[in-house]
């Protein structure tokens, strides 16, 4: 497992833990299958992602969504781009603008709606804020 993979299973894990609990029973399962094929989770053609995947998606229009499977491509996205140094420095007002709308861009392309674009976001800079100075 790369790297960037790792610190985004890494820092997904924690966002899941803070914005939907109830789904940490699955994390693990997602995890697995990410590590495997990234790029799936990253698909924005839904019936291209399933088969990549070999499992479907809920359809975000009719079902609660399910952020473990956004969260994951979303923070390896961010991660690839905007990482922190790892010299202990915390992101700066200008980064943690750009990580933010990164990460709604990222999540919305994938289908999440805006509002919960938007917590994700706001925990991947909280994420990655602490994250740097830890």
């Amino acid at each position: 497992m790369g790297e960037d993979v790792e610190e985004t299973c890494r820092i997904s894990y924690e966002i899941i833990k803070d914005i939907a609990p109830k789904e940490l029973p699955f994390f693990d399962d997602f995890k697995e299958r990410f590590v495997k094929n990234p790029d799936a989770f990253a698909e924005k053609n839904r019936k291209k992602k399933e088969k990549m995947l070999g499992f479907a998606f809920p359809d975000p229009a009719t079902t609660t969504q399910i952020l473990t499977g956004f969260v994951l491509p979303i923070v390896l996205a961010v991660i690839k781009k905007y990482t922190p140094k790892k010299d202990g420095k915390t992101l700066s007002d200008e980064q943690a603008k750009e990580v933010k709308t990164e990460a709604i861009t990222t999540a919305m392309g994938l289908g999440v709606n805006p509002d919960k674009a938007e917590v994700i976001a706001d925990a991947i800079v909280g994420k990655l804020t602490t994250s740097a100075v830890e």
